[in-house]
């Protein structure tokens, strides 16, 4: 789904695990006359193709963001992200630097492995 002119800054919108591009239809109704909004329903979701892995890793959904903005003919961009959406783009930026402007997360979480070492960190500080 997508919304505004496509002269106007493009802005991802991107939705989280059970949700789709629906997810953001009053910002596409509200932030129109502004953006050039893309709500892109991940492989997958309502009515998309799956991905061909069986099991696809955040590498191959962000590979699938890839071809479709080169597909818009979008280089750099905003994005919004909900929930695991946050995650593809966290993937998107590492794997392809320098290409998203600005990004607004909700709903995102923190890996398992940071929040250990998060742990171990402030148990150490508290004994010092």
């Amino acid at each position: 789904m997508e919304a505004g002119r496509v002269d106007l800054r493009p802005v991802l919108l991107r939705h989280g695990i059970g949700a789709n591009s629906l997810h953001w239809r009053f910002q596409l109704a509200g932030l129109a006359d502004r953006f050039w909004l893309i709500a892109w329903n991940a492989p997958g979701y309502l009515l998309s193709d799956n991905l061909r892995a069986e099991t696809p890793s955040c590498r191959d959904y962000s590979d699938a963001l890839d071809d479709l903005l080169s597909a818009l003919g979008i280089d750099r961009f905003d994005i919004v992200a909900n929930s695991f959406g946050t995650r593809v783009a966290q993937c998107f930026s590492y794997h392809r630097p320098g290409r998203i402007r600005r990004a607004v997360f909700t709903g995102t979480s923190i890996p398992a492995a940071y929040r250990a070492r998060s742990a171990r960190e402030a148990s150490r500080r508290g004994r010092a």
